[in-house]
């Protein structure tokens, strides 16, 4: 007779399951080996588990301890029964006398035949994991108490840390996927919005493993389409947006199948929506997380990018008040502007140009640029631009304006504008359209360029330091340099 071998403790067993739980590469091997860890945590006969989705919780398959695993689909709508209680309220459920008439809970225990039972919810260890479900045990006689529920938490936060760590896996393999497919342009980092929608699309698409999307900019709560929409299309699409929740139709006749309508939120409220048509009718709890993690990714993105275009509508309008491309029309002289980025493709900053003819002898004008860049840095450059014009139109400097001048009164009025890390710099020129003799001053800004008949030379200005490098002090007259233009010479 062989000798018989002793059962293993059940605290030995329960270390097994935790330590297959922490291996799992599976979503089914992770919920698994929650479910028999938890009812030998809790000795309890039978446990099960399942994922919450949108429209409720669901399980595949159930566990008992005599027959182990049995395939069961199950589905719990909204609040019904305690998987779907748990999943909306993210709070344990304990019964250990389960009354007949108890509204929505006997359905939970239908697969146990047990009214004794504990149910624990998984909540995702991070805003951005896009897991939640739930771990049930039930038993005929158990009496449910705090310390199985604490039990059954901590082993609740070790599963869905673990399904956490599945979904940035599956998230980094997808990303992957995306780029040896598409390249770095299918990414969600572009500047451009209809770039970031057609990425989203293609992530989609990825994570579906077929089927069609179509991803739509959402204005106030109204759709920003440039395609022909059918009414269902538009109406689902629209449930989406105003809900905030993913809302699904199934379409019956030509062209039958699943219509999945998908918001991207943002911290304003929906970016933008998609609507999908997955290959194989409605994807999974699991699937639809991976779903909704890149919906959340993509509504950031379009956000970003949405508001981006904002502030360079707002600097280009900006900019051109700013440096105006075209200069005005002064009789015996050309005037000609032309803007070019230091850097190409580089954000306009702070620059400015503009020209001042109060008679008809004199012309004076002005090139500056203030540090930085960006919308901050175009709103200092107005100021500066503003205060100059005024200072000159004004009377508060004498007409036609001495250079050194000018940007002594401009030093002097920014002096409570700029802080210790900005500071501008400016050409000041004055031209008498007559004798061609052209008065120069400047406050650390490069020299100008005089283009002769035979040749070209940058005059040798005694610059001073840009304006705000020495705050402190009260500037004294720029020194001003005098140049003679010849007729043709500029």
């Amino acid at each position: 007779m062989a000798p018989q071998i002793p059962e293993r403790p059940s605290s030995l067993r329960l270390l097994e399951r935790l330590a297959d739980l922490v291996a799992a590469t599976a979503v089914d091997a992770v919920l698994h080996a929650a479910v028999e860890a938890a009812c030998l945590a809790t000795a309890s006969a039978r446990g099960l588990a399942g994922l919450c989705g949108p429209e409720g919780a669901a399980t595949d398959d159930w566990y008992d301890e005599e027959r182990g695993w049995t395939p069961a689909r199950l589905r719990w709508a909204g609040d019904e029964g305690a998987p779907g209680r748990v999943c909306v309220s993210a709070t344990p459920l304990v019964c250990n006398a389960l009354p007949p008439s108890a509204e929505g809970l006997p359905e939970a225990t239908d697969w146990i035949g047990f009214t004794r039972f504990a149910c624990v919810p998984l909540v995702p260890g991070g805003p951005d994991l896009g897991v939640a479900g739930f771990i049930e045990v039930g038993d005929a006689s158990h009496v449910y108490g705090p310390g199985d529920v604490r039990k059954l938490g901590a082993l609740a936060r070790l599963t869905a840390t673990r399904l956490g760590e599945l979904m940035a896996r599956a998230r980094d393999e997808l990303d992957r996927r995306l780029h040896a497919a598409h390249g770095p342009g299918a990414t969600l980092l572009s500047l451009e919005p209809e770039q970031v929608l057609r990425a989203t699309e293609e992530r989609l698409v990825a994570v579906l493993g077929g089927g069609e999307a179509l991803a739509l900019r959402v204005e106030g709560e109204r759709l920003a389409a440039s395609h022909t929409l059918s009414e269902d299309e538009e109406a689902l699409l629209t449930d989406a947006v105003v809900t905030r929740r993913s809302r699904r139709r199934e379409i019956e006749g030509p062209g039958d199948g699943t219509l999945l309508a998908l918001p991207l939120p943002s911290a304003g409220g929906v970016a933008g929506v998609v609507l999908l048509r997955p290959p194989d009718g409605a994807p999974d709890t699991w699937t639809h997380a991976l779903l909704t993690i890149v919906a959340e990714q993509a509504g950031a993105a379009l956000e970003n990018a949405a508001s981006h275009a904002v502030q360079v509508d707002i600097a280009r309008r900006l900019q051109d008040r700013l440096a105006p491309i075209t200069p005005p029309r002064v009789p015996g002289v050309d005037l000609a502007v032309e803007y070019r980025a230091g850097t190409p493709g580089a954000a306009r900053g702070g620059d400015f140009i503009d020209f001042y003819h109060l008679t008809k002898g004199h012309l004076a004008l002005v090139v500056g640029d203030v540090s930085g860049r960006g919308v901050d840095a175009l709103a200092r450059a107005f100021i500066a631009k503003h205060i100059l014009r005024a200072l000159v139109t004004g009377g508060q400097v004498s007409w036609p304006p001495r250079p050194g001048a000018a940007l002594q009164g401009l030093h002097n009025a920014l002096l409570d504008e700029l802080d210790a890390e900005h500071f501008v710099t400016a050409l000041f020129a004055t031209l008498n359209l007559r004798s061609g003799r052209l008065q120069l001053a400047s406050a650390g800004h490069p020299a100008p360029i005089i283009i002769g008949r035979t040749h070209v030379e940058r005059p040798l200005l005694l610059t001073a330091p840009p304006i705000g490098v020495e705050p402190t002090a009260e500037l004294n007259a720029h020194p001003t340099e005098t140049y003679t233009l010849a007729r043709g010479e500029s």
